[in-house]
């Protein structure tokens, strides 16, 4: 299952303290979480995003600057299938981007579309 953060604050805060706490979760954790990473924060009226195929704790975290509101998504691919960064979370659907965990059994969409 993959790992999830989100973060609200009513201060800006420096996003690569909380995304190398984050990676060292990642990191140590039973579950592989290692089929790359993405994250998205809120910055001056829009969302900004970053997708890597790496892992997110040998990623380069000190790129990033301040917000108020983050959310990141390491990735544990489903049978190590569907392995592309464009598979990476947080999806964006303007003004929206989102983050989810997990698979809906018994859902059919009848769209085409690609799996992660």
């Amino acid at each position: 299952m993959c790992r999830l953060l989100a973060l609200t604050a009513a201060a800006p805060f420096a996003i690569p303290d909380h995304l190398r706490l984050f990676a060292d979760v990642a990191r140590t954790s039973r579950e592989y979480q290692g089929h790359g990473w993405g994250c998205a924060w809120y910055e001056a009226d829009a969302w900004h995003t970053y997708h890597s195929i790496l892992p997110i704790w040998e990623d380069d975290l000190s790129v990033f600057g301040e917000a108020r509101i983050l959310m990141a998504h390491a990735r544990s691919a489903f049978r190590d299938e569907g392995i592309a960064v464009e598979n990476n979370m947080p999806f964006l659907a303007s003004p929206l981007a989102f983050i989810f965990n997990g698979e809906l059994r018994g859902v059919r969409i009848a769209e085409k579309g690609r799996t992660g």
